[in-house]
């Protein structure tokens, strides 16, 4: 974890923040009544004379964001600043082992610059594998991005299934290397559902060295629960983690529960009805028109969704949230296992196998979704909402695009070597380069 130097109060900013970014009410209050703030929020007088800094003497303009408003709004952007570049070590250190997963999942990575953007694809870690500890939610949030059911049944730490935990753990570090210390240890599911989360944490960091990151929305369920699971999180490294916040009048009873300084490390993820922050046309949402729900994902894996209740595997990847992937992600492949070695046999296969970086003869070649042929100048561009390149930049194969979604990567290898000569080993080469920069696709995928 970053340290908090007991004597900064940034902490207090970070609070200020929360109550503005989640609830209208505060910012009304700040805009219209300040001198009530005190009385209506019971802010402390040191809270006070930061909102102070923030709302009145600098009219909340970019000031603030130049570093130079005031010492406890610097440290408070440091601090943030730093959580960033640990997002991106962590992203960075995601990379797996083998090195077909790996050119697989940069493959994954560039699609996503086309159908999500840099900006958002750059907030997808791409873990190589995750954890469900659980079948279905006990929450039922309407505004889930994974359409998660309801709960059902919990994957207990019993002799058999902590053996079996323990042994996957080693399977994982053993195919996967670092890269797998980075899964998290719940996906579609709430991790304080589980009563033994923390024992299967324990034994991820006994394994992989790193104890795992944790999103619950659970915290007010259990104060003390929730405070010796930061204890316990922070005494073994725990770099972050976060709190999902439904209600305003939950965010009031977490900063009423928690100190400043207990939340500085915990990021608040404010999900309630009038706050700032964006919900996702995912899932639940996926119908949705409301101005505040945008269309992308909250899927951040690009490898294996392991679900231990029902011993199954599913290779996926973020996918734009439509009709056939709702949930944000796309399905590869999938299957079930029964030993830490069907286990192991499930993950080479799907390395070996659907894994896939080159083209062979009989691969479909088609434009990945969302990305489209335009004529402009007489110059043939590959866009989609984020970017925009010439094709002819990337390919000396004249009017390639008219047999993209028509012909397999066989058929256009001939096709230039009868019409143009160009060597089908050429060929092939631009088809698989044009794949790794995920502009095309190969294959007939679930």
């Amino acid at each position: 974890m970053i340290p908090v130097p007991g004597c900064q109060q940034w902490p207090l900013v970070k609070r200020l923040f929360e109550l503005w970014n989640s609830d209208p009410s505060f910012r009304k209050t700040v805009n219209e009544d300040f001198d009530s703030l005190s009385k209506t929020y019971r802010l402390c007088p040191d809270s006070l004379a930061l909102a102070k800094h923030l709302w009145q003497d600098n009219s909340f303009t970019d000031q603030h964001y130049s570093r130079k408003a005031f010492p406890q709004l610097h440290d408070f952007l440091q601090h943030q600043q730093e959580l960033m570049a640990l997002r991106s070590h962590i992203r960075q250190s995601c990379d797996p082992l083998p090195a077909r997963f790996s050119k697989w999942r940069n493959c994954q990575i560039n699609r996503c610059e086309w159908q999500f953007g840099t900006q958002k694809n750059e907030t997808i870690i791409h873990m190589p594998i995750c954890f469900e500890l659980s079948q279905g939610c006990s929450l039922g949030c309407h505004f889930c991005g994974l359409s998660a059911p309801k709960l059902r049944s919990v994957f207990a730490y019993t002799p058999q299934n902590s053996q079996l935990w323990q042994e996957i753990l080693q399977v994982c570090r053993d195919i996967l290397g670092n890269s797998s210390s980075r899964a998290s240890l719940y996906w579609a599911t709430e991790p304080f559902d589980n009563p033994d989360y923390e024992r299967f944490c324990l034994d991820f960091h006994s394994i992989l060295g790193v104890f795992p990151q944790t999103t619950t929305a659970l915290a007010l369920a259990s104060i003390t629960r929730t405070k010796n699971f930061f204890r316990l999180s922070q005494a073994r490294g725990c770099e972050l983690n976060r709190l999902s916040v439904h209600t305003v009048e939950d965010l009031l009873s977490l900063h009423s529960n928690f100190t400043a300084e207990e939340l500085a490390q915990v990021e608040l993820v404010l999900q309630n009805q009038g706050s700032l922050q964006k919900k996702v046309k995912a899932g639940r949402l996926l119908t949705s028109h409301h101005p505040s729900v945008e269309k992308t994902t909250i899927s951040c894996t690009t490898g294996f969704l392991v679900n231990l209740v029902e011993k199954s595997v599913r290779l996926i990847s973020p996918w734009p949230a439509d009709a056939e992937h709702p949930s944000g992600y796309k399905t590869f492949a999938q299957n079930h296992f029964s030993t830490a070695d069907d286990f192991t046999s499930l993950l080479q296969q799907m390395i070996s196998t659907t894994m896939q970086y080159s083209f062979s003869s009989q691969d479909p070649v088609q434009l990945t979704p969302g990305i489209r042929c335009l004529t402009r100048k007489k110059a043939t561009l590959l866009s989609s909402p984020y970017q925009e390149i010439s094709l002819s930049q990337l390919s000396n194969l004249p009017h390639l695009h008219k047999m993209l979604g028509t012909h397999n990567a066989g058929e256009i290898a001939l096709h230039y070597m009868e019409t143009e000569g160009i060597d089908p080993a050429l060929t092939f080469m631009t088809l698989n380069s044009l794949l790794r920069s995920g502009i095309v696709e190969a294959g007939v995928q679930q």
